[in-house]
Order: structure tokens, then C-alpha cells, then sequence
């Protein structure tokens, strides 16, 4: 969709102004970049997709462009430009120019207090004519402008929606693993008991209730030490909880009792569930 938008403007706005080129120029965050769309006459060659770094331009008119600056240059050679910056228009053979900077809103989150949202540079829409130099009109000039607002503000939604994708994806991708981790644990042929922060019991997994007889129902809410048969000693326990409190793994056995009064000796791994 961007894509159209993007092409569709370039196309429009050579018609418009019966331009011999115009062009997106995209920056990358070291103020290189490259052509990422490209509208021009028959018979001038084509320069989409070309890479392009020109230091003198990042030198002297990126921070002109981060500020809003419209530039509109009749003739290249008559408008006192650096000898540097009229090399690397004759690359694409320019005899006048109109740059309008594509400036995309930053979100406030993005940046640290107490700092006002500056808008970021993403691009130039550039309007070249190779033909000859060029008078540019102020409703030529404002129109130019109107329509870099027009491309920012589909960029900008543009990037929304890919960014809202990303978090879509990324949620899926983890509730997968939650099925997945959700499942194992409840085939799992160990038993698995989760409490909350004060010991209580919140989940056990069937086998829990194959190999003790009690219900989730039942001993939701219980701590764990209900199951004790009396023969292990009270320090176990402390020794248990004090380990996962401070964050450590706690291994060793209980001698347990089932619902029906029967024992049974369990060896258990015992962890603390950190938030990540």
C-alpha cells in the first residue's frame, strides 16, 4: 500500500509540474541512503534503487532539512552551492532543484524527559529539472509541500501498522509457547505444583492428583505441607522455602501421604517463577 501511495505521488507531482525528474531520496541513520522511488522523462537515465552518500550534503544541509527547510534552487550553477554539492547533482543531471524534507513525528516515549518529540528526517521529496534552469512558482512550491506532509503522514501509518504486526506476531509467538509449556506440564509425567508468593497452592497437574488422589478443587489454596507424613523434619521445610525465596533451586526428598493414607517417598526440584 505504502508502495502505491509513494509511486503514485512521484508520478503525479512530475505530471503536475511537468518536471524531468522526481524522486524519494530515503536516509539511513548514517545519513547515507539511496533512491527508493523514481518517476523521470524518457530519455534521462534512471537512478532508482542507486546508493548514495554525498558528505558534503550531510555536512552542510542535513540539519537545514531536520529544521523544515524547503529548498528551491533555480540554477545550480548560479546559487552559490558548494562545488561538492553541484558534483553530486550533475549525477543526475540537475540544472534546477526543489527539495521538500519528509519529516516523520516521533513518539514521546521515544525520547527522554523532558524532551519536545522533534520530528525525525526520513527522506527528501526532490523535484529536478535536467532540462534546463527553472523559475520555481510559491503554488509549486507549496504544493511540493503539502504533498511531503501527505507521504510522512502514510509513512508514518504505514509504520504503525508494521510495528502494530510485529507486537501481533510476537504476542502469538509467545502464547504458542504458553500452549506448548501450558501442555507439557499438564502431560507431564512428574508431578507439578505452582504456588503463589505465601506457599498457597494455585495449580497441580494430573498426575499430581493420579499419584496423591487429590483434586486441584481440593487443594487449591492448601500449602503443600499438608501432604507431610509427619517424618520429615520441620527444617526441611524452612530450608525448602528459604532457598526459593532468596532465588536459588532446592532439591531433595519428601515422604509424603496420599489421600487414602498411604506413603510414598517423592524426590522433588523445587525453583522460584521469576517475571522477566
Amino acid at each position: 500500500m505504502l508502495d502505491e501511495i509513494l509511486h503514485s505521488t512521484v508520478s503525479e507531482v512530475r505530471q503536475l509540474l511537468q518536471a524531468d525528474r522526481v524522486v524519494i531520496y530515503r536516509f539511513r541513520p548514517d545519513w547515507s541512503g539511496y533512491i527508493a522511488v523514481e518517476s523521470v522523462l524518457q530519455g534521462y537515465s534512471q537512478v532508482l534503487g542507486a546508493e548514495l552518500y554525498d558528505p558534503c550534503f550531510a555536512k552542510i544541509y542535513i540539519t537545514k532539512y531536520q529544521l523544515g527547510h524547503i529548498s528551491a534552487t533555480n540554477d545550480i550553477y548560479q546559487a552559490n552551492l558548494q562545488p561538492c554539492y553541484i558534483e553530486f547533482l550533475e549525477q543526475f543531471q540537475v540544472k534546477a532543484s526543489l527539495v521538500v524534507p519528509i519529516l516523520i513525528a516521533q513518539e514521546v516515549e521515544q525520547l527522554p524527559a523532558p524532551h519536545c518529540p522533534a520530528p525525525k528526517l526520513w527522506g527528501l521529496l526532490v523535484t529536478y529539472q535536467c532540462s534546463q534552469a527553472r523559475n520555481w512558482q510559491a503554488f509549486e512550491i507549496d504544493l511540493l509541500a503539502q504533498l511531503a506532509d501527505q507521504v510522512a503522514i502514510a509513512i508514518q501509518q504505514s509504520e504503525l501498522y508494521a510495528n502494530l504486526q510485529a507486537e501481533l506476531n510476537e504476542r502469538k509467538r509467545t502464547e504458542e509457547q504458553l500452549i506448548k509449556l501450558s501442555r507439557a506440564v499438564e502431560y507431564s509425567p512428574s508431578i507439578v505444583i505452582i504456588t503463589d508468593i505465601q506457599h498457597n497452592i494455585e495449580y497441580v497437574n494430573p498426575k499430581f492428583t493420579e499419584v496423591t488422589g487429590y483434586t486441584l478443587e481440593e487443594v487449591i489454596g492448601r500449602n503443600p505441607y499438608f501432604l507431610n507424613a509427619s517424618n520429615n523434619p520441620k527444617a526441611v521445610y524452612n530450608e525448602l522455602w528459604e532457598a526459593i525465596s532468596s532465588g536459588n533451586e532446592w532439591r531433595g526428598e519428601f515422604y509424603n501421604s496420599r489421600k487414602n493414607g498411604e506413603f510414598y517417598w517423592e524426590s522433588a526440584s523445587i525453583s522460584s517463577i521469576k517475571n522477566s
